[in-house]
């Protein structure tokens, strides 16, 4: 997330199944969301630029209610990220990834226009300013391996993963030949 220095950036924290979860808002739209705690590029201590708004968030947490009832949502918001031109195609395809869905990181290449660039997906989303939002969690190996996830913090990783899977329905081990892999 890079701002300017005067720009007032909003937070608020959501207690989850998985952890407490930390906000960042600009006035322009969510930018970035991690476990409280956690190592990520805005888990940093909180500076004066940043003020504690509620209301900025009471749809986003709504919506969050329900996806951790295991609802389908669709989080319609407006978002303020930034990242490299491949960085954004990825999240942008990545977004498009249906609840109850899942995708493989080779289809995300395909639909980012770089086909070949399987690996250089994973890092992106290891960047994903805004996972759930984002939901880079849909996203598996070809091999039906569950892959990686950098929600960092207590209870990030892949554990993180598989809890949000399972609330969208899924069992585990993944069943490879019920996964349908298609462009997002």
């Amino acid at each position: 997330m890079k701002k300017n220095k005067t720009e007032k950036i909003f937070y608020e924290e959501y207690s989850s199944p998985i952890g407490t979860l930390r906000f960042l808002a600009t006035e322009r739209g969510l930018s970035e969301l991690y476990i409280k705690g956690a190592r990520q590029k805005g888990g940093k201590d909180l500076g004066e630029n940043f003020i504690k708004e509620p209301k900025v968030f009471k749809k986003v947490f709504k919506l969050f209610d329900l996806f951790f009832k295991g609802k389908k949502v669709e989080f319609n918001l407006p978002l303020d990220i930034t990242g490299t031109p491949f960085q954004l195609a990825v999240w942008k395809a990545t977004k498009a990834i249906p609840f109850g869905s899942l995708t493989s990181y080779k289809e995300v290449a395909k639909s980012a226009r770089r086909p070949k660039a399987v690996r250089a997906v994973g890092g992106a989303l290891s960047v994903n300013p805004l996972p759930i939002i984002i939901p880079c969690h849909r996203v598996i190996t070809s091999n039906g391996k569950i892959g990686g996830f950098s929600l960092l913090g207590e209870g990030g990783g892949e554990a993180t993963k598989i809890a949000l899977l399972k609330i969208e329905g899924f069992s585990l081990p993944l069943p490879l030949s019920s996964v349908k892999f298609k462009h997002p």
